[in-house]
């Protein structure tokens, strides 16, 4: 039996606190944790907002909804309706390219 286990009980000994970093960590990096496992658009941005406005119950909420929003490109490829120029996105051909 621990020294803390001894003089305090197991019930009363003291939370790991290496796990409550991490729950608390995790829990801080939600929104940019969804946004980047939805692959969203401005999941860069989002984790931006997360990251300097996350403290705040505010920030972090707005971070979350808009993790959350469907966030679709402008050239969205409708395949069945050919409303774009899906070849190209078949190809491999980055949105940013220049040329």
């Amino acid at each position: 039996m621990s020294d803390n286990q001894a003089r305090f009980g197991a019930e009363d000994a003291p939370a790991d606190p290496g796990g409550l970093l991490v729950m608390f960590v995790l829990l801080y990096f939600t929104p940019s944790i969804v946004a980047f496992r939805r692959m969203h658009p401005m999941r860069r941005a989002i984790t931006g907002l997360n990251i300097l406005l996350g403290w705040s119950v505010f920030g972090w909420i707005v971070a979350l909804l808009w993790a959350l929003t469907a966030g679709q490109k402008e050239g969205h490829c409708n395949e069945s309706a050919h409303t774009c120029n899906c070849e190209n996105r078949q190809k491999g051909e980055d949105d940013l390219s220049l040329v």
